[in-house]
């Protein structure tokens, strides 16, 4: 009787991975199937080390958040409407971009979010990619936290801390390749590194990831032509401009 329990159990976690449901702080779920690359064991300890900060320490109205801007779908890109609206921008343009992105940032953050959760535990367990999942958690609640900028001064601090979260951000790649390292001192077998499913789910999120700092970078880019037509080319870099990294 417990060994069919049990097949019950994985066969209902097989037909749920298949429909692609995910939850951002998933309950306890039954033992996956022996074939799975979640089953290698951690070796050296889940984590390596203790955390910078608790994964899930942001606050639960947050997390409930994030798991609605999920569920939401991300607007698609595309380079003509970035192109026609920053053709001849003025003050409206560049706090009609801010609004804009103050909405649309958190959504593609909750997705990056969900995407380094969704990696396989002996990937995700690794203190690098708990650190980056934190920085994404952090950014989302500082976006959506900051004061709407409606004026002119709440837009240039809203800029300066979109600058600060792309700095912040620079060394994502450097977080996944520390990933990886921290899977090869804990005895994870190289093809299980190299499996379809981490490449897939990599692919993924460093292509949302482009999609966000190609916003940031087009509403600092308006700051700065918009300033340097005024003649003041300093403007932008107090509040995020061509001076961010």
């Amino acid at each position: 009787m417990l060994a069919v329990r049990r097949a019950k159990r994985m066969a209902g976690a097989a037909a749920a991975a298949r429909r692609g449901s995910h939850t951002l702080i998933p309950p306890p779920s039954p033992p996956p199937p022996r074939n799975s690359i979640a089953t290698i064991p951690l070796v050296g300890g889940e984590g390596g080390g203790g955390s910078r900060r608790s994964l899930f320490s942001i606050s639960s109205a947050d997390h409930s958040n994030i798991y609605k801007q999920v569920r939401t779908t991300e607007t698609p890109l595309s380079m003509e409407d970035l192109i026609q609206f920053g053709k001849d921008a003025n003050q409206a343009t560049l706090l009609a971009s801010a609004q804009w992105l103050q909405k649309d940032l958190p959504i593609r953050m909750g997705h990056r979010v969900q995407e380094l959760q969704s990696l396989p535990v002996t990937m995700f367990k690794t203190q690098p990619v708990i650190d980056l999942c934190n920085l994404y958690e952090e950014s989302f609640v500082r976006v959506t936290e900051h004061e709407v900028p409606k004026t002119r001064e709440v837009e240039e601090r809203f800029s300066a801390m979109l600058t600060d979260i792309k700095e912040k951000h620079r060394m994502v790649q450097a977080n996944i390749a520390d990933g990886f390292k921290q899977m090869v001192r804990n005895g994870v077998p190289q093809r299980f590194m190299e499996h379809q499913e981490i490449q897939e789910k990599l692919t993924k999120f460093y292509t949302g990831r482009i999609g966000i700092r190609l916003l940031i970078d087009q509403h600092l880019m308006l700051r700065y032509d918009l300033f340097s037509r005024q003649g003041k080319g300093d403007a932008p870099r107090e509040g995020g401009g061509a001076g961010g990294k």
